[in-house]
């Protein structure tokens, strides 16, 4: 199976409660051969069958991986997009696709169905997204033996064989989702230009960041700074900037006895006032509380109070922290 693709394979999996309860389960896979000039989709269950005219939604996720041959995809998210040798599409539960081989090359495509609470966490946290269902897999051979080897494990039957299904479908997604990040990953000068920007908001955190200064000083665009950086960190500048800031408060709040005061102006806020609402913003609590709370973690179970029999003195109730 991990080699060229013979007629058509498929196998399918009841799911019961020890495979959802794994995170992710394989429910159906599959691998078609499809000449050219084929009709096309094959016949299939109910549950996975469509008519091209009309589409097809899915109750849960499924991947087609195509290692040869070329064709369409299309979704309400995306419109028509091409399909080239070695796509991999993600298809999502609800969201309305087609997709079919070009009738003068055919193709050849693996696929899988899957489920659980796992995926749809990725799916919640941005690593799977509708609007991004195509994805550059590439011909990989390492690709087509895993699809190969959910497949026998579905064959097979034997006991844990559901979650070695579902392990290699999730290597899938990892594989596939890791080749994407680097096909987008900007050019080689981009990347230091991003570091030396990285280097100099770090710099930067005793007192404000000007971006446009920033875009300047590192000759680029500010409009390309602040897309690129956002690319290569999940942040804008100036948010990256203000957790740098924060970490550098809280190291300050922990290993030091310098008061909230002298940390403020340390770290180049205007007031004391505001790197407390700005520390509270972030954190949830005042700096004075985040201190606090450290030297509490940190101290010895029995204090020297204990020990001396002497009780310790707690502040009355009633009485905010200031920041």
């Amino acid at each position: 199976m991990a080699g060229k693709i013979r007629g058509a394979h498929f196998r399918y999996l009841p799911v019961g409660p020890a495979e959802r309860d794994w995170g992710i389960h394989v429910s159906a896979a599959g691998a078609f051969a499809i000449p050219p000039g084929s009709p096309y989709p094959l016949p299939a269950p109910r549950a996975y069958r469509f008519r091209y005219d009309r589409g097809r939604v899915l109750s849960e996720y499924a991947m087609v991986y195509v290692p040869r041959g070329r064709g369409t995809f299309e979704s309400r998210e995306t419109g028509p997009r091409p399909v080239t040798p070695g796509t991999l599409m993600l298809l999502f539960p609800g969201r309305w696709h087609r997709y079919r081989p070009d009738p003068r090359t055919g193709w050849d495509e693996y696929w899988v169905c899957f489920d659980g609470e796992h995926v749809r966490d990725l799916e919640q946290r941005g690593f799977l997204r509708p609007r991004e269902p195509l994805h550059r897999a590439g011909a990989s051979p390492g690709l087509a033996a895993l699809f190969a080897g959910i497949m026998d494990a579905l064959r097979s039957g034997e006991l844990g064989s559901a979650q070695v299904a579902a392990a290699d479908a999730l290597a899938v997604l990892a594989r596939v989702l890791s080749a994407s990040r680097r096909a987008r990953r900007v050019d080689r000068r981009a990347e230091q230009v991003i570091l030396k920007a990285k280097q100099l908001v770090v710099r930067a955190a005793a007192g404000p960041l000007r971006v446009p200064e920033l875009a300047r000083e590192l000759g680029v665009g500010y409009s390309w700074l602040r897309q690129t950086f956002r690319q290569h960190t999940g942040l804008a500048p100036a948010r990256y900037h203000a957790q740098v800031r924060l970490h550098k408060a809280q190291e300050l709040l922990e290993g030091t006895d310098l008061s909230v005061k002298e940390i403020a102006l340390e770290l180049g806020y205007d007031t004391q006032s505001y790197f407390s609402r700005a520390f509270r913003k972030e954190t949830g609590r005042w700096p004075t509380d985040w201190r606090a709370a450290c030297r509490r973690a940190s101290a010895p179970a029995e204090s020297a109070s204990q020990l001396s029999g002497r009780p310790s003195i707690r502040p009355a109730r009633g009485l905010k922290s200031e920041g």
